[in-house]
């Protein structure tokens, strides 16, 4: 795994939602899998804060905070990643691609969210 912190306050996520074909993502697929992640983080008595967009409209960017709401104990990067595979296998198991990933969370991260778009988009 990447040289990451054990635990924080508050993990960046930043990947996109995309099918390998033609077809283009439902908007509401999309929602659905927001909805997951946010019920999961609820179950853990953490929060979302952000949401996605779809820029080019057939794939979807997410860019949210997986932040502390009812606790002081930071985020163990084991959960981030726990958070991030159940993304990842929601994915799969509709069709669907994940590309991108969680980080620590920064002020740059709006910009760092379009950079990697970029990125992502040229790499297809």
């Amino acid at each position: 795994m990447r040289d990451l912190p054990e635990k924080l306050e508050e993990w960046c996520f930043l990947f996109m939602l995309y099918n390998k074909s033609t077809k283009p993502v439902a908007y509401e697929a999309a929602n659905a899998l927001l909805d997951s992640m946010t019920e999961w983080a609820d179950r853990h008595n953490w929060g979302i804060g952000g949401g996605f967009r779809s820029p080019a409209g057939d794939k979807w960017h997410f860019n949210f905070g997986l932040c502390l709401t009812e606790t002081d104990e930071p985020i163990p990067r084991g959960k981030a990643e726990e958070l991030m595979q159940l993304a990842v296998r929601w994915a799969q198991e509709r069709g669907f691609s994940i590309r991108g990933g969680f980080r620590p969370f920064d002020e740059r991260d709006e910009a760092a969210f379009e950079e990697n778009m970029k990125r992502w988009e040229s790499d297809e």
